[in-house]
């Protein structure tokens, strides 16, 4: 009986070391597998990580030229924009632009013209007067100015140098009422806002003066300053002459989006 036994247990420890054997080979074969699929998929994660960083900073490259072209052609816009305002002024170079003469449709503004040269001592005959229109203002479409082209520029110069000390109204042209009368440039659109911006910024920051030279506008902060010409409004309250304006590389009109450089 213990022969049988033993034999029996001889029989289960062969199967049992058979079967360990085969669990064991079984394990080392699909721990060898998954060692090797995850070692694969390490080093296909590894590879995308490196193909995501060269993209990643060929994106940031690209982006970093797009940016400077992107710059670079917002300031060539800019200065465009400033050469088409600095081309459309001197268009107007023989221009002036007279507020305040009371409208009266048909009206011969020739005539018109001359009673002020009258009124300034410095005649102006048809001959002088390249020609002359009225145009709308923005207060009201039943108030205009007019707006006259002289055939030179050196005349229009004396005429608007003669008109400045003069305080002309109405009534010194024939008509019943006392308005007043200005003459000044006449100033294309951007400028024309730029001015205006001016002077309201002016009271903002207690500055004395602003006022239009040959196309430029200028202010001074009050007598004894050097004047500044204004290439942006935000210029005011930084600086008080134009030798402070000198160490600004260049100036932009922030509104109307040209740029200027000194």
């Amino acid at each position: 009986m213990s022969k049988e036994w033993i034999a029996l247990f001889d029989e289960f420890k062969r199967d049992f070391r058979a079967e360990l054997k085969e669990f064991k080979d079984s394990f080392d074969r699909d721990f060898r597998k998954q060692m090797h699929d995850i070692k694969a998929s390490l080093a296909q994660i590894n590879s995308n990580q490196k193909e995501l960083v060269a993209e990643n900073r060929l994106l940031k490259e690209t982006n970093a030229r797009l940016q400077t072209r992107c710059s670079d052609l917002s300031q060539q816009v800019k200065e465009q924009e400033g050469r088409l305002v600095q081309l459309e002024q001197h268009s107007r170079v023989a221009n002036l632009e007279i507020t305040g003469v009371p409208f009266c449709k048909g009206e011969d503004l020739t005539e018109v013209i001359a009673g002020i040269g009258e009124a300034i001592q410095e005649p102006v005959t048809p001959a002088d007067i390249e020609v002359a229109h009225q145009v709308p203002t923005a207060k009201s479409p039943t108030v205009k100015n007019i707006v006259v082209q002289f055939a030179s520029r050196k005349k229009r110069d004396v005429f608007l140098e003669k008109a400045r000390p003069v305080r002309l109204t109405s009534s010194d042209l024939g008509f019943d009422s006392q308005a007043p009368v200005f003459i000044n440039e006449h100033l294309c659109a951007p400028l024309k806002r730029l001015l205006g911006q001016a002077i309201a910024r002016k009271r903002e920051v207690n500055w004395n003066y602003v006022w239009v030279r040959n196309g430029k506008i200028f202010a001074r902060h009050s007598e004894g300053h050097l004047a500044s010409r204004l290439f942006a409004v935000r210029t005011l309250p930084q600086c008080r002459c134009m030798r402070e304006l000198m160490h600004v590389k260049g100036y932009f009109l922030e509104s109307l989006s040209f740029l200027e450089r000194r």
